[in-house]
């Protein structure tokens, strides 16, 4: 292999490397915003708004694991 086709390689595997590097903090950036979209979803429902709800919100919510606060 001549010197020219070295730096070739050499380039390509660093592309490689920066487009892993990058996917892997997306990943890690997605994650976290999504436990925090379940944390804020799973935090209990104030009274005033859970008693402005029909049965079937009450129920789509109940599905996604909202805690209901005692009525």
């Amino acid at each position: 292999m001549n010197k020219s086709t070295k730096i070739l390689g050499a380039g390509i595997i660093l592309i490689l490397a920066f487009i892993v590097s990058a996917m892997i903090v997306v990943r890690v950036r997605v994650d976290h915003l999504v436990a925090a979209h379940k944390s804020e979803l799973t935090a209990p429902i104030p009274d005033e708004v859970w008693k402005k709800m029909n049965l079937e919100q009450r129920k789509t919510l109940d599905r996604m694991g909202v805690k209901s606060p005692a009525l």
